[in-house]
């Protein structure tokens, strides 16, 4: 494991992507998306999906110039086709759109298709926290690259759609929930199966439809399935949570809702921003949100070792070690980036 250090590490992004053929402004966001996913702690999110992103820019699976343009629009809403962008860049922009929308008519909502993959969730609805706008985000996977079994199945038939929303606090840092509809993202399956680690026994199923600690049984061939949030007792709740966001993320965006376990590699994105000022006094919500933070770190704890943290905290508290003490990149892929690195004629400036 070596620990390198954000900005250095997201100075080498950006040059890999740009030389992989965004523009310098595009690598840049790209750059900032994957390594503050990594520094909030979702190195699934972030730092493992630098490669895949240089393969899709480079062998042409999404463009190389972000480009927008709208199916709809009317004053707070929009409907937007991507045209294949890349999702962080496209996605950083379509956020600005909705807060700038919500900030002018109250509240908007904003829907998007053929938009490469976006990455973590959080970072869009903390984009609009902020601004001091409440924002509420899902997707789904464009009506394929289904990875989750319904409650009481054994095959796949939708992503594990997660659910996103940010609200500010007026402190140190604002609220984020991004919680997948299953009992863990794919790529923390990935990471471990990359670490040589087992897994927690209620994240996935095996092809037969049993739990496993194999994360390798995940991908096969043949593919096993993610275990909706809840597990064998209550994945009922996590199921419908993933079947409601697919409506939301698929049919009101024109990505179409999941029908294929074919492999896509977009999102069908939906967002809502709220401007908190047409409903309270921003001071007044500020107020009522640290308050509900301090009421609920007042109760007891269980065990003394662990702190009751607030949505969004862990974020927060992770970003901070991670700053300071440099990001855990493993080996195995830092000797990826090395290898990017030469097929593109980038300086190896991290020394890798």
């Amino acid at each position: 494991m070596r620990y390198l250090p954000a900005p250095e590490l997201t100075l080498f992004c950006q040059q890999l992507f740009h030389a992989a053929g965004l523009s310098l402004d595009d690598a840049q966001l790209l750059a900032d998306s994957v390594i503050g996913s990594s520094l909030a702690g979702h190195d699934s999110h972030g730092i493992m999906l630098v490669g895949r992103y240089v393969k899709e820019i480079r062998g042409g699976e999404i463009e190389k110039e972000c480009r927008l343009t709208f199916d709809k629009e009317f004053p707070s809403t929009a409907t937007i086709n991507a045209n294949n962008s890349q999702g962080h860049v496209a996605s950083q922009r379509v956020t600005q759109l909705a807060i700038d929308k919500a900030l002018k008519n109250g509240v908007s909502t904003v829907t998007v298709h053929n938009l490469g993959h976006l990455g973590r969730l959080g970072t869009y609805v903390e984009m609009a926290a902020m601004q001091d706008c409440v924002a509420i985000a899902t997707i789904n996977n464009h009506g394929g690259a289904t990875w989750m079994a319904p409650f009481g199945g054994t095959e796949r038939r939708l992503p594990p759609n997660p659910l996103a929303v940010g609200a500010p606090t007026g402190g140190e840092f604002p609220l984020v929930l991004d919680m997948s509809a299953s009992n863990v993202a794919v790529g923390k399956c990935i990471v471990a199966q990359a670490k040589g680690e087992s897994i927690p026994i209620d994240w996935i199923l095996d092809p037969a439809g049993n739990p496993t600690t194999d994360p390798s049984l995940l991908i096969g061939p043949p593919a096993g399935s993610l275990i909706p949030l809840g597990g064998q007792v209550a994945g009922h709740k996590g199921y419908a949570l993933a079947f409601m966001m697919d409506i939301l993320g698929g049919a009101l965006s024109r990505a179409g809702c999941s029908h294929t376990t074919d492999y896509v590699s977009q999102n069908g994105f939906f967002l809502t921003v709220i401007k908190i000022e047409n409903f309270v006094a921003l001071a007044d919500f500020h107020k009522e949100a640290q308050q509900l933070i301090d009421w609920c770190k007042s109760s007891p704890k269980v065990d003394d070792s662990r702190d009751i943290l607030a949505p969004g905290e862990f974020e927060y508290l992770t970003r901070l070690e991670r700053i300071a003490d440099g990001l855990p990149v493993p080996e195995s892929v830092c000797e990826s980036y090395r290898q990017m690195a030469e097929e593109l004629g980038v300086e190896n400036i991290l020394e890798l």
